[in-house]
């Protein structure tokens, strides 16, 4: 079965004034669900942004949750992201198999 992984913004916090911009976002708090058949493994974080750029300044009315998830897959690594909680599912799917010794004493011959 193949992995699902869905993208969610939560919140994003905002200094009301900046440098004269407005609704500045500072931090967006995200997560990543990855889901394989009934399997569901999550990862979460607040990521913290740089002042931005006078130049490059989205209105906060105008940005879209594509472009807030591309700032945060930009810090957070999105592919590192899915292929940590990838592997999380695998462990679950095929745990690993670890050889213990008997838990009877051993006879000396």
């Amino acid at each position: 079965m193949t992995t699902k992984y869905n993208w969610i913004i939560h919140s994003m916090s905002v200094v009301s004034d900046e440098h004269e911009l407005k609704n500045v976002v500072k931090q967006i708090a995200w997560e990543c669900q990855a889901r394989n058949g009934s399997i569901t493994k999550r990862e979460q974080g607040r990521l913290t942004l740089n002042d931005p750029s006078p130049d490059d300044f989205l209105e906060y009315g105008d940005l879209t949750e594509s472009s807030v998830l591309n700032w945060v897959w930009l810090q957070v690594g999105k592919d590192a992201v899915e292929a940590k909680l990838s592997s999380k599912i695998d462990a679950t799917l095929s745990p690993e198999l670890v050889v213990l010794p008997n838990p009877w004493p051993e006879e000396i011959n």
